[in-house]
């Protein structure tokens, strides 16, 4: 069985329309530490995550109507999305909760709560 491997997402700069958002892993793992107690990470990718009003008029034309399943939507593609380009399946063990709430800020008005 492939072992899941923990990533980091660090999100960019949130414009208008999209944010970059970076995908870096742990190498030596989650728990280690250099002397100074800081974890190594390194950059494997970065994607583009697009949010305009045209992208939710897309997901509505799915049928997607509440923020809740707008979410999953974005969730699922960037889990696809990152397990095909870096060739691993992958769990978040941080970022993912500051890229949710910029999501959501930006449906605010778009889908219904």
């Amino acid at each position: 069985m492939n072992e899941v491997k923990q990533i980091k997402l660090e999100a960019g700069t949130a414009y208008v329309g999209h944010m970059k958002v970076s995908v870096l892993d742990y190498p030596k793992g989650v728990e280690a530490k250099d002397e100074k107690g800081i974890t190594f990470t390194r950059k494997r990718c970065e994607i583009d995550v697009e949010y305009s009003e045209s992208d939710f008029a897309a997901l509505k034309a799915k049928g997607l109507t509440t923020k809740e399943e707008a979410l999953k939507f974005y969730k699922d593609w960037m889990y696809a999305l990152i397990k095909q380009l870096l060739s691993f399946d992958w769990e978040v063990a941080e970022g993912m909760n500051e890229i949710e709430n910029i999501l959501l800020e930006k449906m605010d008005g778009y889908f219904a709560p």
